[in-house]
């Protein structure tokens, strides 16, 4: 299994990816995903881009892509955000992911979150806050697995949905001997 930054290289894995989210009917995930269908190349400028904070919708904060591959397939996609603001801390924390509808219940969710740990942590993190639905009982079971201290339930300001937030520790950098 391979964590990588996006690159041309996945370019048809990460089409077949965003396809998929079109084919399950999750829109919301899909449309996240369907400039990189259309136009390739401007998704990934705009992926880099937004690494450096150019290009995002006022409010959003700059964001680090990875891309989790396993045997040449793309099936999970995680954004590591190195810093918040408190609305984004109470709401939306420093890592989002998604696993291809097709692929979820089969463990790349609790590897993805270790392994995007591990990047925070090199990002200088020492720990991440993470938020999930509540109703989302296997996002709640990968948090927990990785470590996660449940701190609280919030309403989502967007849907009013209730979400419950989380502590995660990152995992220590190894020593690098001379």
């Amino acid at each position: 299994m391979l964590l990588t930054k996006p690159t041309a290289t996945y370019s048809a894995q990460f089409k077949r990816f965003a396809q998929h989210y079109l084919d399950s009917g999750e829109m919301e995930r899909a449309g996240k995903y369907a400039a990189g269908i259309t136009g390739f190349p401007e998704y990934l400028q705009s992926l880099q881009d937004a690494s450096r904070g150019i290009g995002l919708p006022e409010g959003y904060l700059p964001y680090q892509t990875f891309w989790l591959i396993e045997e040449d397939q793309l099936v999970g996609v995680v954004r590591v955000r190195p810093t918040l603001t408190p609305h984004a801390e109470k709401y939306d924390g420093h890592i989002g992911y998604d696993i291809v509808p097709t692929e979820r219940c089969k463990g790349y969710g609790t590897t993805l979150l270790r392994m995007a740990l591990v990047e925070a942590r090199q990002l200088g993190l020492p720990s991440i806050i993470l938020t999930c639905l509540t109703a989302n009982l296997p996002s709640q079971r990968t948090i927990e697995k990785a470590g996660g201290r449940f701190l609280e339930v919030v309403t989502d300001y967007e849907t009013g949905r209730p979400l419950h937030r989380y502590e995660v520790p990152c995992p220590p950098l190894p020593i690098s001997k001379p």
